[in-house]
């Protein structure tokens, strides 16, 4: 698998628990939305971080792909642009 070369990697970021997001939140119809993974982000697990401090969630969050959990210690490489993620 080629590392992200510096190009824009976008994701559909899909929040299934609808209790993470805010009435606010949810009323922006962010339960379905695009999310950018930046350039110099690692593993998931700093993604996962990412996306709690992005929505003010205190929980912590398991991310999936296709019905599989993407592991913290796994390389951000494995995402590509379109992937949906859970």
């Amino acid at each position: 698998m080629q590392e992200n070369d510096g190009a824009m990697v976008r994701f559909r970021l899909v929040f299934d628990d609808r209790h993470l997001l805010d009435k606010s939140q949810r009323s922006q119809g962010l339960r379905r939305c695009w999310f950018r993974l930046k350039p110099d982000m690692k593993n998931i697990g700093e993604l996962a971080s990412q996306i709690r401090e992005c929505f003010g969630i205190r929980h912590r969050i398991v991310l999936f792909m296709d019905d599989f959990v993407l592991p913290s210690f796994e390389s951000t490489c494995i995402i590509t642009d379109t992937d949906i993620i859970r």
